[in-house]
């Protein structure tokens, strides 16, 4: 129940104690007269006046005191119903949260050995125009694989997020949730990937043709390189573990 309704409802209850008050100093009021004929000035009329008041009096607390436990029972079932509704609420939308970043980290995960295959893929083909003194082409298959290497960094960046998140929504809870889907296979073959990289890369900045040709055609991709033979894992990796 909020402050607002509380005050509502002890402004009612003092109000319809006010209402019963006033009904019974009346009714009592009207049996005496039936009864008795009341005068003011003799002090048998004032004692009678007084015991008729003193009645009302305790009846009007009775009434005040059996509305007020009535609606302090309700405001405390009240209260007991919105908070176990509340943490039903809480409960249900933490359990959703869990679900999704499961889904999302499955498909994640589904994705990174691609990522690498992808990597792999244009390597090989790099050092097979590296082979043939194919200039351009080999800086171009050196850029695909960077693509796909930066993606699959980015995925393993996300993957430490979600874990973290996931681990934060069920700490400290009764739940039948399975661990977190760490793919540590996927992610201990991105270090022999980087080093081919790294190795392919060096051989092209250290032929003085290939080099002059990274030179002219060095764009944008250039810094996507770096960051690709810049990559690791390494404090991914402990993020996934010690989440």
């Amino acid at each position: 129940m909020s402050p607002r309704q509380h005050g509502w409802s002890r402004i009612g209850c003092a109000f319809w104690s006010t209402v019963a008050f006033v009904v019974l100093v009346g009714l009592a009021a009207l049996l005496t007269s039936l009864v008795v004929r009341i005068d003011d000035s003799t002090l048998a009329g004032g004692i009678a006046l007084l015991s008729i008041y003193a009645i009302c009096a305790v009846g009007a607390l009775a009434v005040v005191h059996y509305g007020y436990a009535r609606h302090r029972k309700r405001s405390i079932e009240n209260l007991r119903r919105e908070r176990a509704n509340e943490a039903a609420t809480r409960a249900s939308a933490l359990s959703a949260r869990a679900s999704l970043i499961l889904s999302q980290s499955q498909a994640i995960i589904d994705n990174l050995p691609r990522h690498l295959e992808q990597a792999r893929n244009y390597l090989a083909l790099a050092q097979e125009d590296f082979k043939a003194r194919a200039f351009s082409p080999f800086w171009g298959q050196i850029e695909n694989a960077a693509v796909w290497v930066v993606r699959f960094h980015e995925s393993a960046r996300q993957l430490a997020d979600l874990s973290k998140e996931y681990h934060g929504c069920l700490r400290g809870k009764g739940h039948n949730f399975p661990p977190f889907p760490a793919q540590e296979d996927s992610l201990l073959n991105f270090e022999p990937l980087i080093a081919e990289l790294r190795s392919t890369v060096r051989s092209g900045h250290t032929d003085f043709e290939f080099a002059s040709i990274w030179v002219q055609r060095r764009t944008n991709k250039g810094k996507l390189l770096e960051q690709a033979m810049d990559a690791d894992l390494s404090l991914i990796m402990l993020e996934i573990q010690s989440s």
